[in-house]
């Protein structure tokens, strides 16, 4: 049975917040500061320079306005300061809230070290570039209308020398920052079963647990087989590869389903394996294989007496 771990006050000055080394960071001209309308949501800014304690980064892209009504539905800030320790903290949780958590515990236990989570509208390319922060994830991103911080985001893809995976929508926005482009894969043919008709309806989706196949063996992948099953959740792929990534992983409908820069630690990821379970266990096998990436085998190996996480919950 999968126990969730204590949920710490460390989440309500994490949540959506990084403070850089000179203090918080500047949002980038133009765009809208997040944090207006957020009460104590914002309080206690987490300040981090090269003597703090090493851990790794979880970017969250969700848009600030749904993360304050998703506060407000939770019964406001005060009350995640006051979350009982164990799995039953989060089960009152909203999923949009809950699934956030369940990401950062499960960061923590496969890397070893504790994980910020921060969302993307807070932070800078230059505030993640800080010597403390030994790994960055970034979750799926969807288009929008608030170009300066996703310019943030394209420079933290082009510049950043710290072990780096996305998924899903964060592995279109990395082909798409150099030169890519993304598209639907294609319409369902007819008498073709919408796998998800409540999303893009019409197309077709990989959807669920699907085998993807490995073209090049990285250690990305060590100790996994030439063909895994992972979580998909999507209807656009990348159509093709940029110059400067090469080609590591296809399905029978996508062909790129993983890449990884020529000369960087950097990694995209169509699937999600960050919604592994019991059954379906190589994406954990696989981000356990990014932290070791990392050098961050020797930390995890210390956390060893942490638990299993309790699946996250589904969109």
């Amino acid at each position: 049975m999968n126990k969730e771990l204590p949920v710490r006050v460390v989440f309500l000055t994490a949540l959506l917040v990084l403070g850089a080394v000179r203090g918080a960071p500047a949002v980038p001209a133009g765009a809208a500061d997040a944090s207006e309308g957020t009460g104590d949501l914002f309080s206690g800014w987490a300040r981090f320079s090269t003597n703090a304690p090493p851990v790794v980064c979880l970017i969250n892209t969700q848009n600030p306005e749904e993360l304050r009504a998703l506060v407000r539905q939770a019964g406001g800030d005060g009350k995640l300061l006051r979350l009982p320790p164990g799995r039953g903290g989060l089960d009152g949780l909203p999923v949009g809230l809950k699934k956030n958590l369940v990401l950062r515990n499960r960061m923590e236990e496969l890397s070893g070290l504790p994980c910020l989570l921060v969302n993307y509208t807070q932070v800078t390319h230059r505030d993640l570039a800080s010597a403390n922060i030994k790994a960055l994830v970034l979750t799926a991103w969807k288009p929008r209308s608030d170009k300066a911080h996703e310019q943030e985001l394209i420079e933290l893809i082009r510049q950043t020398t710290t072990p780096f995976i996305g998924f899903c929508g964060a592995h279109h926005l990395i082909c798409a920052a150099y030169g890519g482009q993304s598209t639907a894969m294609r319409r369902l043919k007819a008498g073709e079963q919408d796998a998800y008709p409540a999303y893009a309806p019409g197309f077709y989706k990989e959807w669920n647990c699907m085998p993807v196949h490995l073209v090049k063996r990285d250690p990305l992948f060590a100790g996994l087989p030439d063909e895994i099953s992972v979580p998909q959740r999507h209807y656009a792929e990348c159509k093709q590869v940029p110059a400067e990534f090469e080609l590591l992983a296809s399905s029978e409908e996508c062909r790129v389903q993983a890449l990884k820069h020529r000369g960087r630690p950097v990694y995209g990821l169509q699937f999600h394996p960050e919604l592994y379970d019991d059954a379906h266990p190589h994406g954990k096998v696989l981000l356990q294989n990014f932290f070791k990436l990392a050098g961050l085998e020797a930390q995890r190996a210390d956390a060893a007496r942490a638990v299993s996480r309790p699946s996250v919950p589904d969109r």
